[in-house]
């Protein structure tokens, strides 16, 4: 779920730069980005299609909806790219606290990502 995750970072982050209108793009340097993997400013390879990355996206809303603590530490550690010592530091408590609230989010994504795999199957 982190390399998904990441994927939607660097994904979102570009959609918001481009306030989600797609840029036009050459044919040939499109299937050579599918071919190689789409590489972003921090070199995170953006290797979902787009369907999969708004499912993703649609997943951390309902994570915002459901437990706005674990989405608010996901948008700052992966969105904003904030580090495990800032968000504690932040928040005032240990970063093994950060650590577990990391996890409790990422295990939550990935228990709905499998449920939707299973009924997409």
């Amino acid at each position: 779920m982190q390399n998904e995750l990441q994927q939607w970072a660097a994904w979102a982050r570009a959609t918001e730069r481009n306030c989600g209108v797609k840029q036009y793009e050459c044919p040939t340097y499109t299937m050579l980005k599918q071919a190689v993997g789409e590489s972003r400013k921090n070199g995170v390879a953006v290797l979902l299609d787009d369907d999969a990355l708004m499912a993703i996206d649609q997943l951390v809303t309902a994570l915002k909806l459901s437990r706005s603590d674990l989405y608010s530490v996901i948008h700052l550690f992966y969105l904003m790219g904030k580090s495990v010592a800032e968000l504690a530091a932040i928040a005032g408590c240990a970063r093994y606290t950060i650590d577990a609230q990391i996890l409790a989010a990422e295990s939550w994504l990935d228990s709905r990502l499998e449920i939707l795999c299973e009924m997409a199957a």
